[in-house]
């Protein structure tokens, strides 16, 4: 038996992920000190905007639904660097590598240490407890993403198209 019909499980994806994508952007204005109400509007506007719309209908989302939870991690980790932000930290990257697209996991890493500029000279006071609780998050994301990450690994050099870049 499904849990829900096939035509209808898209939409019910869709929206689960703009949930997700609201409430990490909720999370992080309330981390950056903005009021509930401001926060709501914030997130609203978010899960509106042009970009979130543009991959609303593919499976894109997945990676732009966690942006605003890595970048929510990252910015309580370089603030007060420990076990938990760097827990959320882990499983946020481990959502957004787990989307499978890596164009998408890229710019979701771009548009982090983008957002992480202005705390840049904060998080160099404390720099060991902030790469040691970055490496620890990175080692969870890549523990989390390694189901799906080995398998394609190994199978790579079986691909056609390594053999044509290879010369083979």
């Amino acid at each position: 038996a499904r849990l829900l019909p096939a035509a209808s499980a898209p939409a019910f994806v869709q929206a689960a992920l703009l949930l997700v994508s609201a409430w990490g952007f909720f999370v992080l204005m309330r981390i950056l000190g903005v009021g509930p109400r401001g926060a709501l509007l914030g997130a609203l506007v978010f899960c509106g905007s042009g970009y979130v719309e543009l991959w609303r209908a593919h499976e894109h989302l997945s990676a732009v639904a966690f942006a605003p939870w890595i970048v929510a991690a990252g910015t309580r980790l370089l603030r007060r660097p420990g076990p938990r932000p760097a827990l959320l930290a882990g499983l946020a990257g481990g959502c957004v590598a787990l989307s499978g697209h890596p164009q998408s996991i890229l710019a979701v890493a771009l548009l982090a240490a983008f957002a992480f500029l202005p705390s840049l000279p904060r998080a160099v006071r404390q720099l060991a407890g902030v790469a040691a609780w970055g490496a620890a998050a990175a080692g969870l994301a890549a523990l989390l993403a390694a189901r799906f990450a080995l398998p394609f690994l190994e199978n790579l050099p079986a691909s056609a198209a390594w053999a044509e870049r290879s010369g083979a």
